[in-house]
């Protein structure tokens, strides 16, 4: 019988697929158990038939297994009391000798709250973690500093958080921060699972193809990157292609106010390409031969660090970026990607004329070595021995 030590990963969303939070759970249960601890993942819905266990009578998913305590017909006002009743759920989707067996419960700083705080802490007497992905600025928010959601936000980092004293951090900025607050603190990038990635295929690189796929104008400047191509001349355009996933061409035309200008500038290198699905984009990715990413030097890119980075390097594909966030860590200029010096369209312009005079050759040992890059830093084995240290310092 497994009688592990257990950490329970309680979460909000849904698992083990459904939204971004959903792939950082996965790949942090992966690294824990292979630290030597039972995951158990307390969902927010996510189930699939096929990941159900008759033996077990549990869903397991790549040997992970997860419980869902979503209660879907519920009002919106009953099913948000019931997920901050942690006590309910544990003492409903866990047996009496799991119970006895946990360790730790792990919450994502955005479902780390007081309540979850106090009863953690006085009522059931189990340490807990904190994973802090991000810290925003006001400017993203409609009200700015005046947001409620912003000062709840900034409220919850500063002051509710650092009382968990163990923190899981996604980069620098966030580990200092915490640490400095008297906190226990691990530093886990985002993660990939390496093995799934598909080979790069290494298309010749005449047209260099430029690739960016996510969610525009939320946290990465794409109209930076447009501008920086409108610089280029007619003869060096001729040798780019810049594909755009993941919005309609009445989107781009909504989202960029110089969109029409765009298209006229850069015609034929310029594509526009709506939302596809998952295996059609890293189809996609396999085929491009840089990520193309600019975010400005604010506290919210370097609190964060982008996802795409780790899951284009394990794809095989370099990166043309500045450097925010821990970027400076990975990536080597000529080595696994292009820096753009700094945050302009000017900077971008010189970064994709370094770019477009890479050969063949040169640009299949890029590859290689952004793959080397990802296995070494970003595969969820990777940091597990990190996890066991940090577990092994955790404090109440």
């Amino acid at each position: 019988m497994d009688q592990r030590k257990i950490v329970v990963m309680y979460t909000f969303s849904p698992f083990p697929f459904g939204v971004a939070a959903s792939n950082r759970i996965f790949s942090l249960a992966l690294s824990i158990q292979e630290a030597g601890y039972k995951v158990i993942v307390l969902c927010n819905g996510g189930e699939r038939n096929s990941d159900y266990n008759k033996e077990k009578e549990s869903f397991i998913y790549e040997n992970i297994e997860y419980r869902s305590f979503s209660i879907p017909k519920a009002g919106k006002f009953k099913r948000t009391l019931h997920r901050l009743n942690i006590l309910g759920i544990i003492n409903k989707h866990l047996t009496q000798n799991e119970r006895k067996r946990v360790s730790f419960l792990y919450a994502t700083h955005k479902n780390y709250n007081i309540i979850l705080h106090f009863t953690l802490k006085t009522i059931m007497n189990i340490p807990s973690v904190v994973d802090v992905t991000e810290w925003h600025n006001s400017n993203q928010f409609k009200m700015g500093k005046l947001s409620l959601k912003y000062l709840l936000h900034n409220f919850r980092n500063k002051h509710i958080i650092p009382r968990a004293k163990n923190v899981i951090c996604i980069t620098s900025y966030l580990e200092n921060h915490f640490y400095r607050k008297g906190c226990n603190t691990v530093i886990i990038p985002p993660q990939v699972t390496f093995r799934k990635f598909k080979t790069h295929k290494n298309p010749s690189v005449s047209p260099i193809r430029l690739f960016y796929a996510g969610t525009v104008a939320k946290k990465d400047y794409v109209d930076v990157i447009l501008d920086g191509l409108c610089l280029l001349t007619e003869e060096e355009l001729k040798k780019v292609q810049f594909s755009i996933v993941g919005l309609s061409e009445v989107e781009f035309k909504e989202q960029f106010p110089k969109a029409a200008e765009y298209k006229q500038v850069l015609g034929g290198s310029l594509e526009i390409v709506n939302r596809v699905p998952k295996v059609e984009l890293e189809n996609m990715l396999s085929e491009s031969h840089f990520l193309v990413l600019m975010r400005p030097n604010m506290r919210y890119s370097n609190a964060g660090f982008p996802s795409k980075v780790p899951e284009a390097l394990a794809a095989g594909v370099p990166i043309i970026t500045n450097l925010t966030s821990d970027l400076k860590k990975y990536i080597r200029e000529g080595h696994n990607g292009f820096i753009v010096n700094n945050f302009s369209a000017e900077a971008v312009m010189r970064s994709i004329q370094r770019a477009i005079k890479v050969k063949d050759l040169e640009f299949n040992e890029m590859s290689k070595a952004a793959v080397e890059t990802a296995e070494k830093h970003f595969d969820y084995n990777v940091h597990s021995n990190d996890l066991k240290t940090f577990f092994y310092k955790s404090r109440r």
